[in-house]
């Protein structure tokens, strides 16, 4: 049973950072397209969250509570203050909490004790989970065909740019109609971003754990997953997997990743700092390779200029989830500090990077890989935002330590 419920947990979790599974499973069986609806999707992980607190009632950690607390204030009070006349507070609180369900599923964790969750069965299930994603995105990009469906009833492309064209990329179907044009490898998640994460996220673990599976079938996921993170044609999870490799090197120790996760976190916000200068500096970046990043520099721009300024929206956010889609521009927000303050301000911000970071603290001294992985979270939200995956990321982490330092501690205090 307990093995049963660890599987269903973490495939839910699973699910959720794919950010569109659920939904290309709603495109895929129509008749039953009530049950693949994110609500329910929201309502399943509630569930599990209430099965966690009723089993682990009597070992509360204050802190944490008090986080997640304040954190569920800041979801409440940007709703609230950002509601317009034709819109519902229950919808669009739904919509917020959906979008950071996993964050508050992370500030639960650290506040109970939750034992009944085989941390083994959840890396299983990432490992086989990622690696049938990896064959669907392998076979997507040799067969330069989505295979799952992508355009939702209002005709509108649910993924990101995943077809691709020197250095071009768009969601539009005539895309790949071009000479010369491919598909990126996304498997049924919103992106080859997150497909490509999925991928290291699991050679980590294969890393960091080899005796989750035999070595016949350690040397086949690992084949799967480097062969998918090619075929994802996206330069930051190349640049990405150098910068974990680099880190692994190092022994992923302590310093190194709490520096560089802090360091890239500031970066971030020197980033945001910069755009407001961004017609300066693109007149000495021409090259087409920097076009990208100088168009994600004039959307933050942008969109700091939209939303203007005010005490209770930088404490408190803007509940950009619920508006942004209304917003017509050619931009996104592709800054994870930027993303998260438009949603729920500073203060939730600092939520979140303070309990993700915390993750680092859960890893054991001798496991680098993990350390080196979770500390991508804020080097990435330089020019993305994967808070929706680094928070389930931190959530699995800090189930599978919590469940291991136990042991840990007994074998430690019998060799004294």
């Amino acid at each position: 049973m307990k093995k049963i419920f660890s599987f269903l947990f973490a495939l839910l979790v699973l699910i959720k950072m794919s950010k569109r599974f659920w939904s290309m499973l709603n495109l895929l069986f129509p008749k039953l397209g009530f049950l693949f609806q994110d609500r329910i999707l929201m309502v399943l992980i509630i569930c599990f969250m209430g099965i966690f607190f009723g089993s682990s009632l009597k070992k509360l950690e204050k802190k944490y509570i008090l986080f997640m607390l304040i954190f569920l204030f800041c979801l409440i009070f940007s709703t609230f203050t950002n509601l317009k006349s034709d819109s519902s507070f229950l919808e669009n609180f739904s919509l917020l909490l959906s979008s950071y369900i996993l964050v508050v599923y992370l500030i639960i964790s650290k506040t109970i004790n939750i034992n009944i969750i085989d941390g083994k069965i959840c890396e299983k299930t990432i490992l086989y989970f990622s690696f049938f994603q990896g064959i669907l995105g392998i076979i997507q990009h040799i067969s330069k065909n989505a295979i799952v469906p992508i355009i939702n009833s209002q005709g509108d492309a649910i993924v990101s740019s995943i077809y691709y064209l020197n250095g071009a990329s768009s969601n539009k179907i005539f895309f790949i109609q071009q000479a010369g044009a491919q598909i990126r490898a996304f498997g049924m998640t919103d992106s080859a971003l997150t497909l490509g994460l999925f991928m290291l996220l699991s050679i980590a673990i294969i890393f960091t754990h080899d005796d989750l599976v035999n070595k016949f079938t350690q040397y086949l996921f690992l084949a799967v997953y480097v062969t998918t993170i090619i075929f994802t044609l996206t330069r930051i999870v190349y640049f990405a997997s150098l910068i974990l490799i680099i880190i692994y090197l190092f022994k992923g120790k302590m310093k190194i990743t709490k520096s560089f996760y802090y360091i890239s976190l500031l970066l971030q916000l020197v980033v945001l700092i910069v755009a407001n200068h961004v017609d300066k500096i693109s007149n000495y970046f021409t090259s087409a390779f920097f076009s990208s990043f100088i168009s994600r520099l004039e959307g933050y721009k942008f969109f700091l200029n939209y939303y203007g300024f005010s005490v209770r929206n930088f404490l408190f956010g803007f509940d950009n989830v619920s508006y942004g889609n209304f917003l017509k521009s050619i931009y996104t927000i592709d800054n994870e500090l930027l993303n998260m303050y438009m949603d729920i301000g500073v203060i939730g911000c600092a939520i979140v990077f303070y309990i993700i970071g915390q993750s680092l603290d859960s890893c054991e001294e001798n496991i680098p890989m993990d350390r080196a992985f979770i500390s991508l979270f804020t080097f990435l939200g330089v020019t993305n935002s994967v808070y929706y995956f680094f928070s389930g990321v931190a959530l699995f982490m800090n189930i599978i330590y919590k469940r291991r330092r136990p042991s840990v501690k007994i074998e430690n205090e019998k060799q004294n």
